[in-house]
């Protein structure tokens, strides 16, 4: 019974411990994801690297997905009576502002618009030869939306960089061309295409 009593009353006491650290409320604002850009990538160095050039290592090839996200026009005070203990029980003060979204990403596909392999003829979908690079790590395409937070607490992340390196190249040196194509919450698709590239 204790147990149930402290859980009920914790958002309580986080809130009058936050306010102990005279933290301001946060300011909501909304946005809305926009428009996207596509850039071939060449992965052969320490870092991933936007190309212009008509020819990449088919083993060192990604594709970087700008996404372009457009704030709205209504501010808010944040309406929650309670603010996340996280922040209380550190002494740390949430963001002032907020931006949370209007529409959200439920889904990111990649389709080949060439003869990728002997299976995959143009306008297949070859998202699982991709994964989201990360430093150090990467994560399938399905990990990456489910696991990123659509709340973002800086004006940086309005813009924010996918980059999706190709994990299991095509066996010939045709030249290639791809469409990003990224599902939204509210039914848009935002999709882009690369410029035309030659994998070796």
């Amino acid at each position: 019974m204790k147990k149930v009593i402290f859980l009920l009353l914790l958002p309580l006491i986080a809130e009058v411990v936050v306010s102990c650290c005279n933290c301001v409320e946060p300011v909501i604002q909304r946005y809305t994801n926009k428009t996207i850009s596509v850039f071939n990538l060449n992965n052969s160095g320490a870092e991933p690297q936007v190309t212009t050039a008509d020819t990449v290592a088919k083993r060192a090839f990604g594709i970087r997905v700008q996404l372009e996200r457009e704030k709205m026009a209504c501010l808010q005070k944040s309406r929650s009576l309670f603010i996340q203990s996280a922040y209380a029980f550190g002494c740390r003060c949430p963001p002032p502002t907020q931006y949370r979204p209007k529409d959200s990403i439920e889904a990111i596909r990649i389709l080949t618009l060439n003869d990728f392999d002997n299976t995959h003829l143009a306008g297949a979908d070859v998202s699982t030869y991709f994964k989201v690079y990360k430093p150090y790590y990467f994560l399938t395409i399905g990990d990456y939306v489910k696991n990123t937070s659509p709340t973002l607490f800086t004006d940086e992340e309005l813009k924010p960089a996918i980059d999706l390196l190709l994990m299991a190249p095509p066996a010939g040196g045709a030249e290639h061309r791809f469409r990003v194509q990224i599902r939204l919450s509210d039914g848009r698709i935002l999709e882009s295409d690369t410029s035309p590239i030659k994998l070796l």
